[in-house]
């Protein structure tokens, strides 16, 4: 009899631990922990690449002549680009394409002859600078008008501060200047083979 109790006991206790096991609707929210404690400082990132504060890239395409303004006196096409920043010791490199692939320093002359024996084409590319402004120039040497229909001029401008190259000079210095920058790195003609008259 002691047997059964023991196993009446027994199935009663598993009955009400199996009951109480058993999951109920889940109850709402608790609130938010306390915020751990701060870890360890990670490792120090690989370097990344050189960068230059002091340089400056603009990339423009232009539809000619439909952006251009025309100065008829000079058959000129002038173009305004504002660089708000530019100062006149600024060191400015201007680049030209007409496909976008193949770059031509400015100033430049491109001379041709299209298709026929007897006549010959020239363009020419200028740009001006000024405080603030830089201008891009055009124009057909033959004198003529351009007439044909519109098509695209590809330009990267290279700004280059003039305090990073004369930062280590005593007053700015105008990158644009032959004569100043002659004087401040004291270069002497190498004009010797020259013939005289």
């Amino acid at each position: 009899m002691f047997k059964k109790l023991c196993f009446y006991i027994l199935f009663f206790l598993l009955l009400i631990i199996f009951s109480i096991s058993c999951e109920g609707p889940e109850g709402p929210e608790g609130p938010a922990g306390l915020a751990g404690t701060k870890g360890d400082k990670g490792d120090t990132g690989d370097k990344g690449n050189e960068g230059n504060a002091n340089i400056s890239k603009y990339t423009l395409r232009i539809k000619f002549p439909v952006d251009y303004q025309l100065n008829t006196d000079l058959n000129l096409y002038k173009y305004a680009y504002t660089i708000s920043n530019l100062t006149a010791e600024d060191l400015v490199l201007v680049y030209e394409s007409s496909d976008n692939s193949n770059w031509f320093a400015l100033p430049y002359t491109d001379y041709y002859s299209p298709n026929c024996d007897t006549c010959c084409f020239e363009q020419y590319f200028h740009f001006l600078t000024t405080s603030g402004n830089l201008t891009l120039m055009y124009r057909e040497c033959n004198g003529e008008l351009y007439t044909g229909s519109s098509y695209d001029f590809y330009y990267n401008i290279f700004v280059i501060k003039g305090n990073s190259i004369t930062s280590k000079l005593a007053k700015p210095l105008c990158l644009n200047s032959y004569e100043a920058l002659n004087k401040v790195f004291n270069q002497q003609n190498k004009n010797d083979n020259l013939v005289k008259n």
